[in-house]
């Protein structure tokens, strides 16, 4: 379905998605400030799969035993803004696809509560995706990346945020197809940033 709304709702500990919105047709619609737990066997937080422009903003999400927010399939243009995504076990955000593109995260904080476990290995995770934009977030506490591009990741712009903290590296890029990425104008330290 399109254009619905999913709002101020408290969502806790169903065995594997807190909200997931499957389909080609799935667009346009908008999750918002809604409260989305684990930790008993939720998996995902927020899971788009082919979706289109559905907008994610003002959500606190925490404590899911996977990932807080995962993109898959042809998931394209959608927005994730002004979230808070704590201390899910694998990734704060995953988004995995060729055609999983064109993504705006801004202005979320990722804190994968390295300092109070259990802490999650990655902050933002983009795989094989292009043109994703990751910008004004604050990213930190990881047990390995910040951010981490890998797989044939292209085009991705990762600008003006601050990455402190995390255990391995700030910024990791790795793969032959991980082309034409900038990276600029972040502030990243406590970390090794590659």
């Amino acid at each position: 379905g399109a254009s619905n709304l999913i709002v101020a709702n408290a969502i806790r500990s169903n065995n594997s998605y807190g909200v997931r919105l499957f389909g080609t047709a799935v667009d346009a619609n908008r999750i918002d400030g809604n409260l989305i737990t684990g930790p008993t066997n939720q998996d995902y937080g927020v899971y788009v799969s082919d979706g289109d422009a559905n907008v994610i903003t003002n959500n606190t999400i925490r404590g899911q035993s996977l990932y807080g927010i995962y993109m898959d399939v042809t998931a394209a243009s959608n927005t994730i803004v002004g979230n808070v995504i704590r201390s899910n076990d694998a990734s704060g955000l995953w988004l995995n696809g060729a055609a999983v593109d064109g993504n705006r995260i801004v202005s979320n904080t990722v804190d994968g509560g390295l300092i109070v476990p259990p802490f999650q290995g990655y902050g933002v995770w983009i795989t094989s995706g292009d043109m994703n934009l990751v910008t004004n977030n604050t990213i930190r506490g990881h047990s390995l990346y910040g951010v981490w591009m890998d797989g044939d990741a292209a085009s991705n712009t990762v600008r003006g945020n601050t990455i402190r903290s995390n255990d391995s590296a700030g910024v990791y890029l790795s793969g032959t197809g991980v082309d034409a990425n900038r990276v600029a104008a972040n502030i990243i330290d406590g970390t090794l940033a590659v």
